[in-house]
């Protein structure tokens, strides 16, 4: 159930919102522990908060904050800035361990993956993530803390404009769009697309793009989004496993009766938080309890209710947070307005392992399902790695290679392959 919509004006929410995130931090420190800290406001907030129980007796100091850095990559390089100024502070009782990352890039773990037992679509990015845990190992800690789950419940955005679209409030839908492209910088007509019309009507422009012939919509990675077929599904195994009725299906879960398109959004961003493959596949098996303070219960909770209020226009992408870590964040951190994004990695990573990842594909024991075409695979991971398009856009093709990583690691599937009388069983079923 949804909890009840928080009241209270901003200074009071905070203060309440703060309580409980310390009580999740406090419930998580151990006799070992570090915290994951990007610069970021939200792993920064979880290191102090961590650091001020620690140093008050509670679990058993140093803290270590664990960051990975960029020296050579010239974005995600200007973050390292915001890291120092924690650790130039000379905070007791706080021990940092910055991991050089230049060449820890996306898609290179799905040439090594880590055992896993089910597929898993983030597979493709767990590469910084496999690289801190393994510095936790080598320190021997027993308990890492993250700033995971803030964005997806924290993140102020004008998603009610949906709601507004949805009951005929046109021109209010306009006005207050204008408002928050005034506070965010931006047009009104872009915010009314992104935040209304993008979430108001996604059955109806799944009907209509399902009317135009596939011949017709082309294929450009460009074009694809969260409700995309890609190219390189073969249009009989659509066809078989009725793929465009099972999206319908998605948009329906998404995008819930009764329920507030922010809240809709929220519930959606935990439920896909179930069932954590980072602390099953990279942490557990060394001996690491990997925790997200921003995810407890209480905490979630809270920020569901948040999620509930209609937001006001702010600059502030996080006005809760920065709020109740007033005192506690380093003011160039708290007060940042930008925040780097990892198309560096990204599209590197691609670029990089771009051969290894055809050579994947073209070995992949994977013939037999009959779901993907190969040949534009590999020619739509050719296009992805000149960057012709954004990486929200190549979602398809970060599930389909995790998929394939998976599927060429599985013993089954390798003794099918090498098994030639399978296929002749397989037309005799």
């Amino acid at each position: 159930k949804l909890a009840q919509v928080v009241s209270g004006d901003l200074d009071e929410v905070a203060s309440r919102y703060r309580v409980l995130l310390r009580e999740a931090v406090l419930q998580r420190v151990s006799h070992a522990t570090a915290a994951h800290m990007s610069g970021g406001m939200d792993s920064t907030s979880i290191c102090l908060l961590a650091l001020d129980l620690i140093c008050a007796g509670n679990g058993r100091p140093p803290l270590h904050s664990l960051s990975l850095v960029y020296d050579r990559l010239p974005t995600l390089a200007r973050e390292r800035s915001y890291i120092d100024s924690v650790l130039s502070a000379e905070r007791k009782g706080l021990v940092g361990h910055r991991v050089v990352a230049d060449d820890i890039l996306h898609f290179g773990i799905l040439l090594d993956p880590p055992a896993h037992d089910e597929p898993f679509a983030g597979l493709w990015a767990m590469g910084p993530d496999r690289a801190l845990i393994d510095k936790a190992a080598e320190l021997g800690i027993t308990a890492l803390l993250t700033g995971m789950g803030a964005d997806d419940l924290l993140d102020m955005w004008p998603n009610h404009l949906a709601d507004l679209l949805h009951r005929g409030r046109l021109i209010r839908a306009w006005r207050e769009a204008g408002a928050w492209a005034k506070a965010r910088n931006s047009t009104p007509w872009r915010i009314l697309r992104l935040f209304g019309l993008a979430h108001a009507f996604p059955s109806l422009r799944h009907g209509l793009r399902e009317l135009i012939p596939a011949t017709v919509r082309g294929g450009r990675l460009r074009k694809l989004d969260d409700w995309s077929i890609p190219p390189w599904i073969r249009p009989d195994f659509v066809n078989r496993y009725s793929l465009s009725a099972r999206i319908g299906e998605n948009i329906s879960r998404l995008y819930r009766r009764g329920f507030t398109t922010p809240a809709s959004l929220a519930l959606h961003s935990i439920e896909r938080r179930v069932g954590d493959r980072y602390r099953n596949m990279l942490a557990a098996p060394k001996g690491i309890a990997l925790s997200h303070p921003f995810l407890d219960p209480r905490v979630v909770s809270f920020a569901l209710g948040l999620q509930q209020r209609r937001p006001s226009p702010s600059e502030q992408t996080k006005p809760v947070l920065v709020e109740a870590m007033r005192d506690v964040l380093p003011p160039n951190i708290r007060d940042r307005r930008d925040k780097r994004s990892f198309n560096e990695v990204y599209y590197l990573g691609l670029s990089r392992n771009r051969l290894g990842l055809e050579a994947m594909i073209m070995q992949a024991p994977i013939d037999d399902l009959e779901m993907i075409d190969k040949d534009i695979l590999t020619r739509s991971l050719e296009e992805a790695a000149l960057g012709v398009a954004d990486p929200r856009s190549l979602q398809r093709l970060n599930v389909t290679l995790s998929l394939i990583a998976w599927l060429s690691a599985q013993p089954q599937w390798q003794r099918r392959s090498n098994d030639p009388t399978h296929s002749i069983r397989l037309q005799m079923q």
